[in-house]
């Protein structure tokens, strides 16, 4: 048992799989309601789809061309069932790949618009009268977005690699700070990684970047590191890529290993 603060929690080993081949092409969420905003959102040359109670958003690079940093690169839009655009924004993100996670009321979304070493636009996404609103996240800060707790009260930030020390808990829809976690103060010496996520509305799960996994209470107190039975040893020959929430209280731990496929292993969390 690992024990933190005012939780206990360990990990049982539930099943290895050989992670899937990584795709160039892109998956959109969409109902067939939508299949012609999807098929038109592919034409427009879409990085990313995701479907709201209000249409498909959608992310989209501006044509190829003479630009510069704080030139609009992307496009914001929101497409009817017909593939028709009802509104768009014009964002300014340099050479970037666009992502979206949407919230699990299916009314909101956040957009992820990384530009490498440049750094990355994180924008908070509703609709107001069939019209995007756009709202940056901590624009002082560079932060990944990891997911919401199930209520979708919380949102999970990890740090942008540029500066991987300190994550965060905000609150949604207010994008209000409640609380935050240095990476030093858990002794994760190269910081946190770009993936986390909730294990219920009480859990948070981190990556410590060569180190293994870092869990903590729902206000990213009582940290400490997770034991994975049966893991290969993190450090040069094997690295946690990814963890992702299940469901319930189960985690895949995404693994790259040196000489071996990638793989996802399955842990049943108990408290």
């Amino acid at each position: 048992p690992i024990e933190g603060g005012a939780h206990m929690v360990t990990a049982r080993f539930v099943e290895r799989r050989v992670a899937p081949p990584r795709s160039a092409g892109v998956g959109f969420s969409a109902s067939a309601e939508y299949a012609a905003a999807v098929e038109r959102a592919v034409l427009l040359g879409a990085d990313a789809a995701v479907q709201l109670d209000s249409g498909l958003l959608v992310t989209i690079p501006t044509p190829a061309g003479p630009s510069e940093a704080g030139t609009p690169s992307h496009r914001v839009a929101l497409l009817a069932p017909d593939g028709s655009i009802g509104s768009e924004r014009l964002v300014a993100a340099f050479e970037a790949s666009g992502s979206i996670l949407a919230h699990p009321d299916g009314q909101s979304a956040i957009v992820e618009l990384p530009m490498g070493q440049d750094g990355t636009y994180v924008l908070a996404v509703s609709v107001l009268d069939g019209e995007l609103q756009l709202r940056e996240i901590l624009p002082a800060d560079e932060v990944i977005p990891c997911g919401f707790n199930p209520q979708g009260t919380r949102l999970l930030l990890a740090p942008y690699p540029n500066d991987p020390e300190i994550a965060q808990v905000l609150t949604w829809p207010d994008l209000a700070e409640v609380a935050q976690l240095e990476a030093a103060d858990v002794g994760a010496e190269l910081g946190f990684g770009i993936y986390g996520c909730y294990v219920g509305d009480d859990l948070v799960v981190l990556i410590a970047v060569e180190r293994g996994l870092v869990v903590a209470d729902a206000q990213l107190r009582g940290a400490c590191f997770l034991e994975l039975p049966g893991l290969p040893a993190v450090g040069d020959d094997a690295e946690i890529e990814s963890v992702q929430s299940l469901g319930g209280d189960r985690i895949a731990v995404g693994l790259w290993q040196s000489g071996a496929d990638r793989s996802v292993w399955v842990y049943q969390l108990t408290r």
